[in-house]
């Protein structure tokens, strides 16, 4: 099938029912629509109403949606579609061209700006009873800021087109000409007139003008992406080799925009042949003196990385010994967060020690690791994004990273065997003199590698526990331990100030006492469980991964456990 379809009640191009707004030609339906959801105004959540999905959400006639809300036109029997929603937010992104007319061209921006990410507003050409009627045309338009200054934008309107029956009309896209302003409110009106067509390309006047006006928030920071999508397997073929450097392209494929700030991946180590370690990089920079996996003979481990795309969008992956590597992409940052080529922080190892002085700590210890003010981390870093590795430890225990400064958290970033190297992401805001907190339950070496930080649109909480299922103390959950296969609901919104529409959470999700071999996977509510692993696991062990998700149906969030497994999960944070 070939096509390129918006509505099912408008005659086909080809014989195929169209109940899609995706451009179909032999591909694969995942890659076709991440390929049009990263083409220029594609993204935004407008088709006909009587569509029932949306590009980011579902249609107001049949649901409800986070990014675009509904306004009534002044004496009209109908609604405008509008993005942002009345009140809501708009990400603070620049326009990257590409479409005929385009933007950068036409509506060039000040000089040495870049054109803001368009606003949308779409009034349907259809009656209440569902048929043809009135088309709208955009005639009129400006943006205000907060204090009712006019803002320099353009107009991007269709101008009408009948083809085979399929109507464009009354959809406008205002761009401004400088980009959106962190935190700031901003009103766009717009002033429409009903016409009727005349012919193919043209229209007359049917009656007066009507307008339609809304206010939003600009944000700096935006979490988006699939699910969870599978980029690279190396299962199909040969393993990579000691000292192999894997590069994988991820920006500007796959429905990736180019020029994302900072990748979120999920990176799996499998079936390898000895003790050694996974690092990843930004291609075309200098493999640093970090890693973000560690493995051991035959284990199969996964941890979350947050890496900036290299050159050709391309991130490089190292194994230091013969290893399978599964990479699974959770989403990436357009702005706010800064990525860093691995930085070591902390060492607490003889040889090499760094951050800390003195011989391996012992059981009960707290460290106070200076992030924030030191190697290019602001002061008022709103979250820092660590890599936090425990080794040669004495006996089983775990590991509590905080902002010092406040009480250390009933919660857990890291859990370790005795003898075991195993490493964690976190995420933590710091905290008095910007340092973060580390503790040890059980005496052992630590190594923290600094991945990056946010600057804005993250909110990071002192960890708070949303599930455990077992017995003593359960938290978002009840009955005995879960069994294989089973799918846990975990509701996140409302817990640790969690907003009702965050656009991603950060949950350190722990399986222990687990019954068999086996993985986590973690995904939105609502949606079909995806083909990725989030956390991965031995019989009898306990071993964590950081998941960047977002909820889904309900502000819930779920857990698939491939086999009878304790699950915890602790939230971090999340993204406004």
């Amino acid at each position: 099938y070939c096509g390129h379809g918006t509505d099912p009640a408008f005659p086909p191009l080809d014989p195929a029912p169209r109940t899609h707004n995706v451009l179909f030609c032999g591909m694969d339906p995942v890659a076709a629509v991440d390929g049009w959801m990263a083409t220029p105004l594609h993204g935004e959540p407008f088709v006909s109403p009587r569509s029932a999905t949306m590009g980011l959400g579902t249609n107001p006639a049949s649901g409800s949606a986070a990014g675009f809300g509904s306004l009534p036109l002044a004496s009209q029997p109908r609604q405008a579609y509008v993005f942002p929603k009345p009140g809501g937010v708009m990400p603070r992104l620049r326009w990257w061209g590409g479409e005929i007319p385009d933007p950068s061209v036409t509506c060039p921006p000040s000089a040495g700006a870049v054109n803001g990410e368009p606003a949308h507003v779409f009034l349907p050409p259809f009656s209440a009873a569902g048929g043809l009627s009135t088309n709208y045309r955009a005639i009129g338009f400006r943006v205000l800021d907060a204090a009712g200054e006019v803002v320099p934008a353009c107009l991007m309107a269709w101008t009408g087109r009948v083809d085979s029956g399929e109507v464009f009309a009354g959809d406008a896209y205002v761009f401004t000409q400088v980009p959106w302003v962190e935190g700031a409110g901003y009103r766009i009106e717009t002033v429409f007139e009903p016409v009727v067509s005349t012919g193919a390309t043209t229209w007359a006047p049917a009656g007066p003008a009507v307008s339609v006006a809304w206010s939003f928030t600009a944000r700096d920071l935006t979490v988006t992406g699939p699910t969870v999508r599978r980029v690279l397997d190396t299962r199909a073929g040969a393993a990579p080799t000691a000292g192999q450097v894997v590069e994988l392209a991820v920006a500007g494929a796959g429905g990736v925009p180019a020029d994302v700030s900072t990748l979120v991946l999920n990176v799996t180590a499998t079936e390898p042949a000895a003790a050694g370690f996974v690092t990843v990089w930004p291609c075309g920079q200098p493999r640093p003196l970090a890693s973000n996996l560690n493995v051991v003979a035959g284990q199969t481990i996964a941890n979350a990385v947050f890496t900036r795309p290299g050159a050709g969008g391309a991130v490089c992956l190292y194994t230091s010994v013969r290893t399978h590597v599964i990479v699974d992409l959770q989403g990436w940052f357009a702005t706010g967060f800064q990525g860093a080529s691995p930085v070591r922080l902390l060492e607490t190892r003889p040889v090499g020690q760094t951050g800390y002085a003195g011989g391996i700590p012992a059981a009960g210890t707290t460290i106070e690791l200076v992030v924030g003010g030191a190697n290019g981390v602001p002061v008022d870093a709103s979250a820092v994004v660590l890599n936090v590795t425990a080794t040669e430890p004495a006996a089983a225990g775990f590991v509590t990273a905080w902002p010092c400064g406040q009480p250390r958290p009933l919660a857990s970033n890291l859990n370790f065997a005795a003898g075991q190297t195993i490493p964690n992401v976190v995420v933590v805001k710091p905290g008095v003199d910007g340092r973060v907190c580390l503790y040890t339950l059980a005496r052992t070496h630590l190594v923290a590698d600094l991945q990056g930080w946010f600057s804005s649109g993250y909110r990071s909480t002192a960890p708070v526990r949303v599930l455990e299922t077992r017995a003593a103390g359960q938290v978002g959950y009840a009955g005995a331990k879960p069994v294989a296969g089973q799918v846990m609901e975990l509701n996140v919104t409302g817990a640790g100030g969690v907003p009702a529409a965050p656009s991603a959470v950060v949950l350190n999700v722990t399986a222990t006492e687990s019954e068999g071999a086996g993985f986590v996977t973690v995904w939105p509510c609502g949606q079909a469980r995806p083909l990725a692993s989030n956390l991965n696991y031995e019989p009898g062990q306990s071993i964590p991964n950081v998941v960047v998700v977002r909820p889904g149906v309900d502000g819930k969030v779920c857990l698939f456990a491939l086999t009878r497994s304790h699950l915890v999960a602790d939230l971090q944070g999340w993204f406004e």
